[in-house]
């Protein structure tokens, strides 16, 4: 068997091999950047098929899925209009975990037990009790798991509570 090297094949067929040999390497450079191109457009476009949703969580509060595991039938009402007066507002939950911190939060973290005060009670709420309150609440109980954005209150609170007592405003309510 004999190998051909280029200065055994006539020129004419010479031009053409080298011809060949820059188309080839010119059709696997086009093919590379449509391949670059295509491939990652449509890896932008598979992640943008899946809309993320930020979590914005206001400074000082903190988003977190947590458990009602004691409520302190108390009425911590400070007149007779204040809705606490009728019916408990003071609970502890457990955090279950956190969703999202806002900036200047204070440090929770899953598994603590934090004592709550709810500005609309624990109780359902209706239009009649509330009726500038766009969304009514459910209401809760022991066992109830909501989320819910917790701010810490201001420490003359503290000292009435006896801890530190985070204030709930609003929550969504996932069980029981």
């Amino acid at each position: 068997m004999t190998l051909l090297t280029m200065t055994d094949i006539p020129t004419e067929y010479n031009i053409s091999v080298r011809s060949i040999s820059r188309r080839s390497s010119s059709l696997i450079l086009l093919l590379s950047f449509i391949f670059l191109f295509f491939g990652c457009s449509a890896g932008s476009s598979a992640s943008n098929s899946f809309p993320q949703k930020v979590e914005t969580v206001p400074p000082g509060h903190c988003r977190v899925r947590a458990e009602v595991v004691r409520i302190d039938p108390t009425l911590h009402g400070r007149s007779e209009n204040d809705p606490c007066s009728k019916a408990p507002c003071v609970a502890w939950i457990l955090v279950k975990n956190v969703i999202a911190h806002g900036s200047g939060t204070d440090q929770i973290g899953a598994g603590d037990t934090l004592q709550a005060r709810f500005a609309f009670t624990l109780s359902p709420t209706s239009n009649e009790e509330f009726p500038t309150l766009n969304n009514q609440l459910p209401g809760l109980s022991v066992g109830s798991i909501f989320v819910a954005d917790v701010q810490l209150t201001p420490p003359h609170l503290h000292a009435e509570h006896g801890s530190k007592l985070y204030m709930i405003y609003g929550y969504r309510k996932l069980k029981r």
